[in-house]
């Protein structure tokens, strides 16, 4: 099962990995060396978002509703902390989603790094009687590297030991790919810049406390992101190959009575929050002044 699991990641961080040995790899060991004040620098950048609707991973945590997100970071050197919000619609009935992240960025080699260690926290969440809150720690390490400037391949696995505090496992990896395509110039303005990117992912889980196993699945995204100055837009088509009725164990729609949130499904009840949607997200990123 580990082998389905990050034979997807893991070809695409060899992929990155294979051009830096040799001639090109020391002058990008040269390229990336920064002074040290700038190192010790600390960098803040602040976002938001608007989205049609809020899919973590093929799944829609909004109902298929318009969620929105907000976003705070602080940077320095290869450390950085961060924390997002994004407004959820779960069984549990959570004020929202908040999501503390800590890690490293290093780049070695032209290649870009990121380890982290994140945490979901759902604040003022009901979660049925018996039943635990869905708060969980996710870790992770991904990478990516640009290829002849238009081009990069990004690779990333993720390991969640106790997946929405249910017991079982998670694991996550998938690669991508974006290109780069010519700007658009608009007279007397900024360029736009806009790529076009693809994403394959194979979620996997274990066994919950109850003894159910979760079902596995794979999420795959195409999209089309426009920049222009400090905003973006970004429309991307996404679907899993999750039934309506697995789709139902792992989201708990409805709140239909005898089946919980990670229980078997042997009603047969059936979920719309799984299969193909496609998602406007409009957001503002800045870095306000040190």
């Amino acid at each position: 099962m580990w082998r389905g699991i990050i034979s997807l990641p893991f070809i695409a961080l060899l992929a990155l990995m294979a051009p830096v040995y040799g001639g090109d790899a020391a002058r990008a060991t040269g390229n990336n060396s920064e002074p040290k004040g700038a190192s010790d620098a600390f960098e803040t950048t602040v976002g938001g978002s608007l989205l049609s609707d809020y899919l973590y991973r093929g799944i829609s945590l909004s109902k298929r509703d318009p969620s929105v997100s907000g976003s705070v970071e602080v940077a320095r050197g290869w450390f950085y902390a961060s924390g997002q919000m994004y407004r959820v619609d779960l069984p549990g009935d959570p004020a929202a989603e908040l999501t503390f992240t800590g890690g490293i960025r290093p780049t070695i080699w032209d290649v870009k790094f990121d380890l982290s260690a994140a945490y979901f926290y759902y604040p003022g969440e009901s979660p049925p009687a018996g039943s635990p809150t869905t708060d969980y720690w996710q870790y992770g390490i991904s990478a990516s590297r640009r290829i002849m400037d238009a081009f990069e391949i990004v690779g990333q696995a993720t390991y969640a030991p106790n997946a929405w505090n249910s017991g079982a496992w998670g694991a996550y990896g998938s690669g991508g790919l974006k290109i780069d395509l010519p700007k658009l110039r608009l007279a007397g303005l900024d360029d736009v810049t806009w790529a076009l990117s693809g994403e394959l992912g194979y979620q996997a889980f274990g066994t919950t406390t109850e003894g159910n196993v979760l079902p596995s699945y794979t999420h795959w995204r195409l999209g089309v992101a426009f920049n222009y100055a400090q905003f973006s837009f970004d429309l991307s088509y996404h679907d899993t190959n999750l039934s309506k009725e697995d789709c139902f164990v792992l989201t708990g729609d409805g709140g239909a009575s005898g089946t919980g949130r990670f229980g078997s499904n042997p009603g047969g009840l059936q979920s719309g929050l799984c299969g193909r949607a496609l998602v406007g997200t409009l957001s503002v990123e800045f870095s306000p002044p040190n």
